[in-house]
């Protein structure tokens, strides 16, 4: 997998081969052609591709590319026991949103890590109804320069299989859910999921706040996130932030707002140093991150104790 932008006319089906993927073989036929991401890498433009290029820069060095494709090591203590311990990415990984989802930022933040981590099955799933709408050609191009090749619509029904196809059969699966939580949605993961499958809700952006500066481009970041409710503060009535809704206040005021994420000139940006969980600076208005999702998360682990002197027990 690569994080460098792709060709659009050099994409494999699904991004993997059906006879070596852990993944359901009627899963991989459902995918997206490559047609549709071809579609979307040009009606995005040369601008919009910039900043998710800048996006996944910024993740891919935050995060690092993980090394390990395997470790195993065994110590051994002087009180009459071996601890020994494996590690290796998860077999499979599902980002799962739904139709309402739109932030192609937000859907970067939870899929690099996967990539980065080097699970082998990486899959964007979305849960749609029959007749499911047209992909975002926002996501769709992140995807595309990301080098994620794996993109699939399914049902709610679709979904359960999935899940039942998974489960039991000894492959270690990573969910990351950016959907609404759903009373379906939640039933669906409490009865399949076990040992091998581990799911996380992340939530994408519903609120952002900007303190005014020319130096932000406010059609970047509403196009990044056009699901969220985007506030601008302001102390000139002469000022414009397209896609923002303008409001007049003081900083003490904006400060104890509740939302999302900031957007903060740099001159301001130590004044919201542990007060909030993401704020974002200008040239940064398409990066997203959220701080709870680390590599570790879509890494396997196992620890075995033994007897003193077994290794790899």
């Amino acid at each position: 997998m690569s994080s460098a932008p792709s060709d659009p006319e050099d994409r494999s089906k699904g991004g993997c081969d059906a006879n070596q993927s852990a993944l359901p073989s009627w899963f991989l036929d459902a995918a997206l052609s490559d047609t549709p991401f071809a579609e979307a890498f040009d009606a995005v433009g040369d601008s919009r591709r910039a900043l998710l290029k800048t996006a996944i820069a910024r993740l891919t060095t935050v995060y690092g590319a993980s090394a390990i494709a395997f470790s195993s090591e065994s110590q051994g203590y002087s009180n009459g026991f071996t601890l020994s311990r494996h590690v290796r990415p998860a077999h499979c990984a599902f980002i799962v949103i739904d139709e309402h989802f739109a932030s192609p930022s937000a859907l970067l933040a939870a899929l690099m890590p996967a990539l980065l981590a080097g699970v082998p099955d990486v899959a964007v799933v979305r849960i749609a109804g029959k007749k499911a709408k047209q992909w975002p050609d926002s996501l769709l191009c992140a995807m595309e320069l990301a080098g994620q090749e794996l993109a699939v619509d399914v049902t709610m029904e679709s979904f359960h299989t999935l899940l039942a196809d998974m489960s039991g059969s000894g492959v270690t699966c990573r969910l990351v859910l950016l959907g609404r939580r759903s009373q379906k949605l939640i039933a669906a993961l409490a009865a399949q999921c076990n040992h091998d499958m581990e799911f996380r809700f992340l939530s994408e952006p519903s609120s952002l706040a900007a303190w005014f500066d020319h130096s932000f481009d406010y059609e970047a970041a509403a196009w990044a996130h056009p699901n969220a409710v985007r506030t601008c503060w302001v102390t000139d009535d002469d000022v414009e932030a397209p896609g923002w809704d303008c409001v007049h206040g003081s900083w003490d005021e904006f400060v104890v707002q509740r939302n999302d994420a900031w957007l903060v000139p740099v001159d301001h940006l130590a004044g919201l140093h542990g007060a909030v969980d993401v704020i974002l600076g200008p040239g940064e208005e398409g990066s997203w991150l959220y701080p709870e999702l680390n590599l570790g998360y879509f890494l396997h682990h196992v620890v075995a104790l033994g007897p003193e002197g077994v290794g790899g027990c």
